[in-house]
């Protein structure tokens, strides 16, 4: 399995710490992890994690 880079724990970092409700884009969120043009890497981290974590995040939702 591959190794999360430090780049893809802050754009999750930021990710986790949205509020409920709260909308952000790709570029705001790459921006706040400290990538500029990050924003591409967003689309891919949540592209890759998306079937993986659909149920946990479905059921964190839940909360």
């Amino acid at each position: 399995m591959a190794e999360i880079t430090e780049n893809t724990k802050k754009i999750l970092e930021v990710i986790l710490n949205l509020k409920e409700g709260q909308v952000m884009s790709y570029r705001d969120v790459g921006a706040l992890a400290g990538l500029p043009n990050g924003a591409r890497q967003v689309s891919r981290i949540l592209h890759s994690m998306s079937k993986k974590y659909e149920t946990a995040m479905v059921a964190c939702s839940a909360f």
